[in-house]
């Protein structure tokens, strides 16, 4: 249960972030939170390609600069995504977000790295004084996403839907160093807004 200690903490910290963000300047700030489906993409690897992950994304977003039919963004998410019998796994990211809006459509295009804290649930082991030592179940990588999203605008709420490439590294160096995911996001934003003093 350590992976859910983890994403509880992790939440938290997002949750305090969107309450102190009159301290940076920022009035109205967009919550986003959806379902997450995701499905590892390499192709050698049939016992899991076919598999899909079910999990949950939380983020929120800050505007940087724009025009009337144009907007870029920076985003900060959360995406937390397990496969019942092989792993689960906790990504922060964040990505710069070109947005092109369309009366109340808005299309975004995103790229950003992000970190993984990947929890395998088979055991590993490795070679220590002759002898083999049970691995940790965690492990750090590096991500890197890319992504592709249709909003619509609907006063405070924004549901929208977003397909992701998602690449993460190091994976296995003697076969491929890189491991693909496919993610489907489905949820919505509301924007909570602050007075100012």
């Amino acid at each position: 249960m350590r992976i859910f200690s983890i994403v509880t903490k992790t939440a938290i910290v997002l949750i305090l972030h969107f309450y102190s963000v009159k301290g940076i300047g920022q009035i109205k700030t967009p919550i986003k939170a959806g379902l997450l489906f995701e499905q590892i993409s390499l192709p050698h690897l049939t016992n899991y390609k076919d598999h899909l992950g079910l999990g949950f994304t939380l983020g929120t977003e800050f505007h940087c600069a724009g025009k009337k039919s144009t907007e870029y963004k920076q985003t900060i998410d959360i995406y937390y995504f397990y496969h019942s019998h092989y792993s689960s796994s906790l990504v922060l990211s964040s990505q710069f977000d070109f947005r092109l809006k369309a009366r109340k459509f808005l299309f975004d295009v995103k790229i950003g790295p992000g970190y993984m804290l990947f929890s395998n649930y088979s055991p590993g082991y490795k070679l220590v004084n002759g002898g083999y030592e049970k691995m940790s179940s965690l492990q750090n990588k590096l991500v890197g996403t890319g992504s592709i999203a249709i909003s619509y605008v609907k006063g405070a709420v924004k549901p929208y839907l977003s397909y992701s490439l998602m690449v993460e590294t190091p994976f296995i160096n003697s076969s491929s160093s890189v491991l693909p995911h496919q993610l489907v996001e489905l949820g919505l934003y509301y924007t909570l807004s602050f007075k100012k003093k």
